[in-house]
């Protein structure tokens, strides 16, 4: 209602293309529009309407002002009419990363830390084949996917986490080396192929982001 009434300018996409005033997720929401004192002034406006509605107050403290395209000490003059927080790229959202280049593999490097933490908690000798084999259809599997939904994984990120499944599945706790019994290729087969079943990250990458096209 507010951008109807032109108070609020929101973000056209393109020339014709849809408007987005903000965008919301369980109990965080973002508000995205153009940058001008008016915008920031009628927001600052928009969560006392919501107090008086519905008796919630919006603890802007926790809040977080965003500037692309502009200079960081106009950001921190426009955030004090929030009295919050300017923050520039690049950020961690829903831990996702901002602003950063996903092409590159050092980007990648939080995403391969939670990975390799989750895995930590486990020791690989502690676990019989088929217990490994669960662990790495159920979980290590899964972990990338967040990731996987959002960014096209490098190969060399792709080729990182098939070491640390393969390692794990075969036993390997890092005191000693074991022999891989099979080719990792055969690991992936479908069991009615002959192979363990195991998902391949590069497939499930591709098919996950195959909703944006």
């Amino acid at each position: 209602m507010a951008c109807d009434l032109h108070h609020f300018h929101c973000l056209l996409i393109g020339n014709s293309g849809p408007s987005i005033s903000h965008l919301m997720y369980v109990d965080d929401m973002t508000f995205i529009g153009g940058w001008s004192e008016i915008n920031f002034v009628n927001l600052n406006r928009l969560p006392r309407y919501f107090f008086i509605a519905s008796v919630l107050k919006v603890n802007l403290h926790k809040s977080k002002v965003y500037g692309i395209g502009v200079d960081n000490l106009e950001v921190n003059r426009l955030s004090s009419i929030f009295k919050c927080e300017s923050i520039s790229f690049l950020f961690i959202y829903l831990g996702f990363p901002l602003g950063m280049n996903m092409k590159l593999a050092k980007n990648w490097n939080l995403g391969m830390e939670k990975f390799k933490k989750r895995l930590s908690n486990w020791k690989a000798k502690a676990l019989s084949f088929g217990g490994r084999l669960t662990h790495v259809n159920s979980i290590l599997n899964r972990l990338p996917l967040n990731y996987f939904s959002i960014f096209r994984a490098p190969r060399k990120i792709i080729l990182m986490l098939d070491g640390i499944r393969k390692r794990f599945l075969w036993g390997n706790d890092g005191e000693k080396r074991k022999i891989n019994l099979v080719s990792w290729d055969l690991v992936t087969k479908p069991k009615r192929e002959g192979g363990l079943g195991v998902d391949s990250l590069e497939s499930a990458n591709l098919a996950l982001l195959a909703k944006w096209w």
